[in-house]
């Protein structure tokens, strides 16, 4: 009985706080949850970049890169709007908490009004006390290591659905 009525006070207590038990997610997640985690992670920073949204988008990356991310995503929205973002492929490794998503960017140069095509691994980590995935870094890769990619179908560049892992294990991402 008395331990029933310091449960509750305890969780009174955080609610008052701001406290929410949904910020406990990172720290709990498992496996398949971590999949999901990084499906809607990955949905919601590539909204953000589309939309220019530095603060938002900074929200995803990791602290030790978050600087270099502002100053390159504050460069690029002066001279350049990006007409869409696809995810390509994902690597993912759950034994190590890191994920690879390969993207295939379409934007266009102020003023040329050119679209052009830009392919990039964007590096992210589980970090279950940092509120779940972050983005390491994003680099720029040649053409050629995703032939084909930028003309997969809808279905597949929607990045909806299942994720494989090296081990061929699949996860729901919705």
């Amino acid at each position: 009985m008395i331990a029933r009525s310091m449960l509750l006070f305890f969780v009174v207590s955080l609610s008052g706080c701001g406290f929410s038990f949904k910020s406990l997610d990172p720290l709990l997640a498992g496996e398949t949850e971590r999949a999901k985690q990084l499906g809607k992670t990955v949905r919601a920073y590539h909204q953000a970049v589309y939309w220019s949204d530095g603060d938002m988008a900074s929200g995803f990356v990791a602290p030790e890169v978050r600087a270099s991310f502002i100053r390159d995503l504050s460069a690029r929205k002066t001279g350049e709007k990006l007409v869409d973002i696809k995810v390509a492929s994902i690597d993912y490794e759950p034994e190590n908490r890191l994920a690879t998503v390969n993207t295939v960017t379409k934007y266009y140069q102020i003023p040329t009004y050119q679209v052009k095509t830009r392919y990039e691994k964007e590096n992210w980590k589980f970090d279950r006390f940092a509120g779940g995935w972050r983005t390491t870094g994003v680099n720029e890769v040649e053409e050629s290591a995703f032939i084909g990619l930028d003309q997969l179908g809808e279905e597949q560049q929607s990045f909806r659905g299942r994720l494989k892992d090296a081990g061929g294990r699949t996860f729901n991402l919705d």
